[in-house]
């Protein structure tokens, strides 16, 4: 007797071997492979340190180097190199920013033009004078020839990039930024096979080989991803450990790379103070809801306050009573951008000193007295309130320091 073979039987055997499988290897072998950190490590924009802190010595100067010129536009070195903070471009290239993208070769200017169109970078401008060259020129000794003055530009940070940096960068954004802007994932399997290997000392070991394409999403606006990019991976389920390891893992990024300009947003409180002024040159406002009473004064560009200058405005308190503001001290862009003086009077009156950062105290002291007579003080280092007095809290508070509560008990 002849017998012959079931073909539906058949199929459903080989369903089940299949289905058996896939079970025994299943999804693991995959999500192993894709959890590679060849694959889930982003696509990375680094920015180095930018020129906060040679900006600060600039400012110091007041105007005058008494160094030799040489040494101050020495990018290699010498007692006041200001790297990076240039020489001003005459070629319309931002200065002193240094920065990539992880596997994609920009030119450089390039990769600087984008971040300064996204407005990453505010620039501060210093002018400085050499007497001693002049001195040396006059002499016809060493130094002859050597410029009398020069610009520097320096590049810092916007801060507000911290909406793009996690929590541990944040903090301080001058020392370099890591900023994630792509991450790969998963199109589709394009292979997989699935088979025992004799290792000695181990016995048979499952293997997973396989072969996929990916996308790159974007992870922050300023860029776009196409095309697709082709992985290989081989796997191994360790007898000793029961996970899988890597026994060769490789990828191929083929995305193309597009930069796309989407500054940065302001803050809450700045969208709400618009800039507003009288005549051609405006200011950011500090407060909400508030009116100019005198138009700023001073130098400006482009339609903003930029430079040293003043202005006076007022905005009213919860009774009513108006407060009157007069701000005096170096702007960019519309915005406080350096040493300040803030005094404001009426039955709230408060001064504030020191250093602003786009609009917000930086490196400062504020001296206030409420309505209702309760005196103030807070003390602002790198943009973070580090301590804070007041005659309605006991006087012992850990926030308080003897500075900030001599201030109050004047």
């Amino acid at each position: 007797m002849i017998l012959h073979a079931n073909p539906i039987l058949g199929c459903a055997l080989l369903s089940l071997l299949l289905s058996n499988s896939t079970h025994v290897f299943g999804a693991a072998d995959e999500d192993a492979a894709l959890s590679n950190p060849e694959f889930t490590k982003p696509i990375i924009l680094h920015i180095d340190g930018d020129a906060f802190s040679q900006a600060q010595r600039l400012r110091s100067l007041n105007g005058v180097s008494n160094w030799n010129p040489a040494s101050d536009l020495n990018s290699v070195g010498g007692p006041n190199d200001f790297s990076p903070c240039a020489e001003q471009a005459t070629n319309g290239s931002p200065p002193g920013i240094k920065a990539d993208v992880a596997g994609y070769n920009f030119d450089p200017k390039v990769i600087a033009r984008w971040l300064s169109n996204n407005q990453f970078f505010q620039f501060e401008t210093y002018n400085l004078r050499y007497p001693r060259a002049e001195a040396t020129n006059a002499s016809g000794n060493y130094g002859k020839g050597f410029k009398t003055s020069a610009v520097f530009v320096c590049p810092i940070l916007n801060n507000s990039v911290a909406k793009y940096l996690s929590s541990s960068q944040a903090g301080n954004v001058h020392n370099g930024v890591d900023i994630a802007i792509g991450r790969r994932v998963l199109t589709k399997w394009t292979f997989r096979n699935r088979y025992d290997t004799p290792v000695p000392g181990k016995g048979n070991v499952k293997i997973f080989a396989g072969t996929f394409t990916y996308r790159i999403d974007a992870i922050v606006p300023i860029v776009s991803f196409s095309g697709e990019g082709t992985a290989n991976a081989k796997m191994y389920l360790d007898p000793d450990t029961g996970h899988w390891s890597v026994d060769n893992w490789k990828k191929m990024d083929h995305q193309r790379i597009t930069l796309l300009t989407s500054p940065l947003e302001r803050t809450k409180a700045q969208q709400s103070a618009p800039a507003v002024g009288q005549g051609d040159c405006n200011v950011l406002l500090l407060n909400k809801n508030s009116t100019i009473t005198s138009p700023f004064k001073g130098s400006c560009k482009d339609g903003l306050a930029d430079g040293h200058g003043t202005y006076k405005y007022s905005y009213p308190q919860p009774d009513g009573s108006p407060t009157m503001v007069i701000v005096t001290g170096e702007f960019r862009s519309g915005k406080l951008n350096g040493n300040v003086n803030v005094t404001a009077t009426g039955s709230y009156h408060s001064i504030s000193e020191g250093e602003y950062r786009e609009n917000r105290p930086w490196n400062s002291i504020d001296n206030a007295t409420t309505p209702k007579g309760v005196r103030m003080a807070a003390e602002y280092r790198e943009g973070v309130r580090v301590a804070w007095c007041s005659t309605a809290a006991p006087p012992n508070a850990p926030n308080c320091t003897d500075r900030l509560r001599e201030l109050i008990n004047k």
